[in-house]
């Protein structure tokens, strides 16, 4: 009779679970686009592995989003290619994008009740059978939870619809991997063995922090752990970094042509996101009454109090894999210690998010521990049995009111309890249901100014000031990033993955200036936060901003906020003086729909164009890498005719067709203002060409026979504005003085750009190394700021 009622107690729980699950999720079974953070642009990335796939790869670059980035490289491309697999299933409805989407909206609602059951499987299967139903129906109480992502960053709100979809997809094959290495770890097996060994593969070619994670625990287990464990990490680890090598080594190698930038988490502690929604609690007292109780976060008081018992009881058994695990990597991660001693480019508050698949488990034992030692008392054992049955009461009919309050628009008696409750505790109200893209606010408008722009086809890109407050209008600040290209083919910037570009710490800080837009990735270029404004080089700030996003081909700027509107209307209205000056960017009111503007710029640059003056190379020497000089060159417009070249090669083993190109170079050494050496002298006469040197001084006369031709700059680093404005300045006077005339960039159709004789072209395309030539067999470098150089064709024989 026990074990009938212990099975009837698991099924009810799965199934109150599973039910609750659906209820939240329903909205996803259904081919239409369901807006979120940055749920919308995950569509475009399912559309965009179709197309690779069917070309027969599976990274690529995508001139229609964020200027040619390498998609699925700095960003991992298994989850997308599930998704594909999946559309493949579908039956065939003449529209791939529609498949896409209808495939991507089956596997977000797959996702949770797949961490459902291998939460449950996790502990059954490493700590025994009576932990599956207390695990199952914490692991709901995580997934459900409200609140941002810092403070619950596993559940469905804060991670799926926030538009994490890879790293909930790898989430997943974490808790699998636990499962397997667990029994792996304790029995030995080879099942379990090349089970682990696939899974890790798989997660590191799905989310890169999540693989970092991952590699971090197998370290720590080959230091720290048992002799066995140790042998099956090392063998779980190396063989899945040798199988994955052709994806993670290229990326470690081009990691630094990305603008990501390594985030500390926000939290004073992250032991806090293991109490979820702990800052509810005090409003929910200091406005207390009986609807109140409703708000209490009961459920995250039980997980925080489950999982410390949890943690007590298997170290007291020596079951030491999982707390060990999850306590070491707690006190690792989160806290930002790895991203400041190797400083990668990666947000690390997420690291909190994989910790959960440790914590599950742990806290699914503390509950059955609780529950076990509450019932084994002798005295008060019924009102102690009462009072658990209630808090779980509490609990299950807390999720259930707020999912009837939040997925129910009339005034039913659950809704108004709902309101109560959520007025009682301060005013916090639930999560946002699962609402289709085109059932938004500002939609009708939306699909107005997107009908228009894709009526007109713009020949150059379209800029997107993304107002972080337009998730109120559509849902999400993406937008018009995603159905532009997705569904007109029309180029837009940025694109959802703008930090795997080179071209973003030029990009973003540009179209941020003097709106509400986001700021994201390595931003030095712009410092909203010191105040610093590299576009006030004359009264005219705006029109300098303009003047930088015409050099990347933007065509049209779409504002979604009114101060951004309003700047930009000045500049065409109030500085019509400006269109005398040959460069100088004014703008014109093309078109408006609700809060939605499109401004049309006078002038941008082409896709491919060139300039009459031969480029320069920059040789680092220990001083301001390529980047930061880029950085320091974007802020002096004056030097946008003249094109600096990157190459980690020796000029000496550059072909020959290239060296004739270069004009001269320019090294760069490190600010401490030396002279040269008698070594350098002769290294700079045998080159026979200019030579720039910033932060050195010359130590000869100017009159000596055999000064070559040299010329020094001698302060130069973005830590000194004053002297390095200067030092641009300077730097243009000289690349001046070697110009073939007056350097002027003559736009071409982009075909005859490439075939012109002698003549280097730059292309507006963020650089990356493996970009190819198939018409045009050029080598191709890096040119500031961050475009591509295609050296001219060299004469053949």
């Amino acid at each position: 009779m026990k074990s009938f009622l212990s099975k009837l107690f698991f099924v009810l729980i799965f199934l109150f679970c599973s039910i609750h699950l659906y209820v939240v999720l329903e909205p996803l079974l259904e081919p239409e686009m369901i807006t979120g953070w940055d749920f919308l642009p995950q569509y475009y990335l399912v559309h965009n592995m179709q197309t690779l796939l069917q070309g027969g790869g599976i990274t690529g670059y995508d001139l229609n989003w964020f200027a040619g980035y390498p998609a699925f490289s700095y960003y991992g491309p298994l989850s997308y290619m599930a998704v594909t697999g999946v559309a493949e299933l579908l039956p065939d409805s003449g529209d791939s994008v529609q498949k896409g989407v209808y495939a991507f909206n089956l596997v977000v609602f797959a996702l949770p009740f797949c961490s459902l059951c291998l939460a449950l499987l996790q502990a059954r299967f490493v700590f025994g059978r009576g932990y599956g139903s207390a695990t199952a129906f914490l692991s709901l109480i995580v997934l459900l939870f409200a609140g941002m992502s810092h403070v619950a960053p596993v559940s469905i709100y804060t991670t799926l619809l926030h538009g994490h979809f890879a790293s909930f997809f790898a989430f997943v094959l974490l808790q699998a991997l636990s499962i397997a290495f667990s029994l792996q770890y304790k029995h030995h097996g080879y099942f379990s063995r090349l089970l682990s060994i696939l899974l890790t593969s798989a997660i590191i070619l799905t989310h890169i922090l999540t693989a970092l994670f991952v590699a971090i625990w197998l370290f720590g287990i080959v230091l720290f752990g048992r002799s066995r464990g140790r042998k099956e990490a090392l063998i779980t680890g190396g063989v899945a970094m040798f199988v994955t090598a052709f994806w993670w080594f290229p990326l470690l190698q081009t990691l630094w042509l990305t603008s990501g930038k390594a985030i500390t988490t926000p939290l004073h502690d992250p032991v806090l996101s293991f109490l979820p929604q702990f800052f509810t609690l005090k409003d929910c007292f200091q406005y207390f009454s009986l609807e109140s109780l409703i708000g209490i976060p009961f459920a995250g008081i039980l997980f925080a109090i489950s999982l410390v018992v949890g943690l007590v009881s298997l170290l007291r058994k020596q079951e030491y894999l999982f707390p060990l695990s999850f306590l070491g990597l707690l006190l690792l991660l989160p806290r930002g210690i790895l991203t400041v001693a190797f400083s990668i480019p990666v947000h690390s508050y997420r690291f909190i998010f994989p910790l959960f698949a440790f914590a599950l488990p742990i806290a699914g034992v503390g509950l059955v521990v609780m529950t076990n030692t509450l019932f084994q008392l002798h005295r008060g054992t019924l009102v102690i049995r009462t009072g658990l049955y209630f808090l779980l009461f509490l609990i299950a009919f807390q999720i259930s009111v707020s999912l009837f309050g939040v997925r129910t628009q009339e005034m039913t008696a659950m809704r108004r309890l709902y309101l109560k409750a959520s007025a009682a505790c301060g005013g916090v109200e639930g999560v946002a249901p699962l609402e289709k893209f085109s059932d938004t606010r500002r939609y009708s408008d939306f699909k107005e100014m997107v009908d228009y722009i894709s009526y007109y086809r713009p020949t150059g890109r379209v800029a997107v000031e993304i107002n972080p407050h337009e998730t109120s209008h559509l849902g999400t600040p993406h937008a018009f990033t995603t159905i532009l290209p997705m569904m007109h083919q029309i180029p837009v910037v940025p694109g959802l993955l703008a930090e795997s570009s080179l071209s973003a710490s030029f990009l973003i800080p540009t179209i941020s200036y003097g709106s509400s837009s986001l700021l994201w990735g390595r931003s030095s270029l712009y410092d909203r936060a010191a105040g610093l404004n590299p576009f006030a080089n004359s009264q005219f700030e705006v029109q300098d901003m303009m003047k930088r996003l015409s050099v990347y081909g933007i065509q049209y700027v779409v504002t979604t906020s009114p101060q951004y509107k309003n700047a930009l209307s000045r500049l065409s209205a109030e500085n019509s003086q400006l269109e005398k000056a040959p460069t100088a960017i004014t703008t014109k009111l093309r078109f408006e729909a609700g809060p939605y503007a499109l401004f049309e710029l006078s002038q941008f640059a082409k896709h491919a164009y060139h300039s009459t003056y031969r480029p320069f190379l920059y040789v680092e020497r220990g001083g301001p890498d390529f980047r930061t000089f880029a950085e320091e060159w974007f802020k002096e417009e004056t030097l946008f005719s003249y094109p600096v070249l990157y190459t980690p090669e020796r000029f000496s083993d550059l072909p020959k067709g290239i060296q004739d190109q270069i004009g001269g170079f320019i090294f760069s050494y490190q600010e401490n203002w030396i002279s040269v050496t008698d070594a350098e002298y002769e290294e700079f006469q045998k080159i026979g060409k200019p030579v720039i040197l910033l932060n050195r001084k010359d130590r000869r006369a100017a009159e000596a026979e055999d000064t070559p031709d040299l010329h020094f700059i001698s302060y130069f680093d973005k830590n000194t504005t004053e002297d390095t404005n200067g030092g641009l300045i300077e730097l243009r006077g000289i690349l001046r003085s070697y110009s073939d005339g007056e350097p002027v960039w003559q736009v071409t159709h982009e075909d005859e750009a490439l075939r012109q004789p002698g003549v280097g072209t730059l292309i507006t395309d963020s650089y990356h190394p493996s970009w190819q030539t198939y018409r045009y067999r050029r080598e191709m470098m890096l040119a500031t700021p961050s475009f591509i150089y295609l050296p001219p064709e060299q004469p053949q024989g």
